[in-house]
């Protein structure tokens, strides 16, 4: 309700207040008006009820006016009316929660300047809690917004700045966990120093620096530990080194001695490569010799392995070949509409052909035998259906016959009383019985036929 629109707003008697307010940056106006004297002339408003005087009171902020209490003046009815909730409270609950958003907004802004990404659930938590604040449109809110979406793409800026170096410094841990297992001694160590430098590139990770940095210096001393063991002990990890080798062919000559499946011996292979690279330097000589030998083996195994897989290509491609044949006949059979003995005979026998046709391989296998079944399904639905016709043909004569004959008998029936000689009425009778027997015989027929087809 807009107070300039009041009735007696405008005569020379009302009285209406306003008042800057700094909390809510709006102007908060109270409206007297409508007094009048016993004889109901306009009087000048002072009190609300002196006089009958009424009272419109609200805000004004952010372009829009809020009526809060509207007690209608006596002349208009005294009814009070209220524009919130809130009734007679609505202003010092407005100013109430207008403090309480400042008080968040300060909380929400000095997070966002420390920039702590261990905070983030609390600066979530006081948007939140901001968010869930009810809102009175006003000018000083309308300001709050702006400095909480503000702060808002400030902190996480520099969360996600943050979390960015952090995810790069646990790349960085990664490559040096994979370093820290290599024995190429100088170029490793020249590595971990680039690592390093880039490191400090990357600048600061927040609160999870000091952890990130204890992790990559702990790796690096790692291997320099064992650099240092290693030149200390050379001679011997040579030693050890080509014993490790030489087991390693042993083992690889074991795996090719014991092929299961191709599968799980690549496996083997590759794993045991993977043991090759870690087991260390022998010495110039006796390393090109071991790695002669293995690499020999290897690629051996993979020879075989590609054979034996070109073997089963070409099984796999006569299979298709012969599968595709036994489908183009049985869809020949399946078209033709001949269900005759012969022909269910020549489509059971392309089953038996089709299992000695042996697999087609993962990507043709299952499709071609969805094709096949298809093709054999349209012929047995198409026998069953002609099966059934037949059986309905049947039954409709045996009906027609069951009908005629009970007609007969009828006719029997009624001339056993057309006659009085003995003989005749018993050869009739006779007749009579057989008649029934054969209806009964007809009865039965038809029945079985039924249960036949309810059965297929």
């Amino acid at each position: 309700m807009e107070y300039k629109t009041l009735k007696g707003f405008d005569e020379k008697y009302a009285r209406v207040t306003v008042k800057q307010h700094k909390t809510f940056d709006g102007k908060v106006i109270e409206v007297l008006y409508g007094a009048q004297d016993a004889e109901g002339n306009p009087v000048q408003a002072k009190a609300v009820g002196e006089n009958g005087c009424g009272r419109w009171y609200g805000i004004e902020s952010n372009g829009q006016t809020q009526m809060l209490i509207w007690q209608h003046p006596s002349c208009d009815g005294g009814a009070i009316e209220y524009g919130t909730e809130e009734k007679e409270q609505a202003f010092d609950v407005m100013i109430d929660l207008i403090k309480e958003k400042m008080d968040l907004c300060k909380q929400i802004d000095t997070i966002a300047n420390e920039g702590n990404t261990s905070k983030q659930e609390e600066f979530n938590n006081l948007v939140e809690k901001y968010n869930g604040l009810k809102d009175w449109n006003t000018s000083k809110e309308e300001e709050f917004k702006d400095r909480i979406a503000r702060a808002k793409e400030r902190f996480e800026g520099k969360v996600n700045r943050i979390n960015e170096r952090v995810e790069q410094k646990k790349e960085l841990l990664k490559e040096a966990e994979e370093l820290a297992a290599s024995t190429n001694w100088k170029q490793t160590k020249e590595i971990f120093e680039e690592l390093h430098d880039v490191w400090n590139d990357i600048g600061n990770a927040g609160d999870q620096e000091n952890e990130l940095w204890k992790q990559f210096s702990s790796i690096r001393r790692g291997f320099e530990e064992k650099r240092r063991e290693h030149f200390k002990n050379l001679d011997t990890n040579r030693a050890n080194a080509a014993q490790v080798k030489e087991e390693l062919i042993a083992k690889a000559k074991e795996a090719m001695n014991n092929i299961k499946d191709w599968k799980t011996t690549s496996t083997k292979m590759n794993d045991l490569m993977e043991e090759w690279k870690k087991a260390g330097h022998a010495g110039r000589e006796k390393d090109d010799a071991l790695w002669e030998e293995f690499n020999t083996l290897r690629k051996n195994f993979f020879d075989q392995r590609k054979e034996h897989f070109e073997s089963l290509e070409a099984q796999y491609k006569e299979s298709i070949a012969k599968k595709e044949e036994l489908i183009a006949k049985a869809k020949e059979i399946a078209e033709k509409l001949d269900f005759s003995k012969e022909s269910t005979e020549a489509m059971k026998n392309l089953d038996k052909e089709w299992k000695s046709a042996g697999y087609s391989g993962r990507d043709k296998n299952d499709s071609l035998w969805e094709v096949f079944k298809e093709a054999k399904n349209t012929f047995w639905d198409g026998k069953h259906a002609d099966t059934q016709k037949r059986f309905k043909e049947i039954i409709d004569k045996k009906q027609e016959l069951l009908s005629s004959q009970r007609e007969q008998l009828n006719t029997l029936e009624e001339s056993v009383y057309e006659t009085d000689d003995y003989n005749t009425i018993h050869n009739i009778e006779r007749k009579i019985s057989e008649k029934k027997d054969f209806i009964e015989t007809l009865k039965q027929d038809i029945e079985d036929i039924s249960n036949k087809i309810e059965s297929e």
